[in-house]
């Protein structure tokens, strides 16, 4: 006596078993981010800017992206980031 009436049955209970286990999966994981408050994201995190310079170019490219900069925020900007190699420079010579 045979389980499953027909290989379609028996595939059908191999989607839906995997289904299953796929829902398990994404309940502990989201349970997980819940209880932590949040997620890490280790790639990024390696990846992450070495100094505040780097950083701040990052947010830059981003709002280049999302076209938000004009002629004087530009300005701006540019005044923002010689201070920063400034700052960063003061800091190096401390060390």
């Amino acid at each position: 006596m045979t389980l499953f009436a027909s290989k379609a049955d028996l595939q059908t209970c191999s989607k839906s078993q995997r289904g299953v286990e796929f829902r398990q999966w994404a309940t502990k994981i989201l349970k997980q981010y819940l209880i932590d408050g949040y997620a890490l994201n280790e790639a990024r995190i390696k990846n992450a800017p070495s100094s505040l310079l780097d950083l701040f170019k990052m947010q830059v490219r981003l709002w280049e992206r999302q076209e938000l900069l004009n002629t004087e925020i530009q300005e701006e900007i540019k005044t923002l980031g010689d201070k920063i190699i400034s700052i960063e420079a003061k800091i190096k010579s401390v060390d």
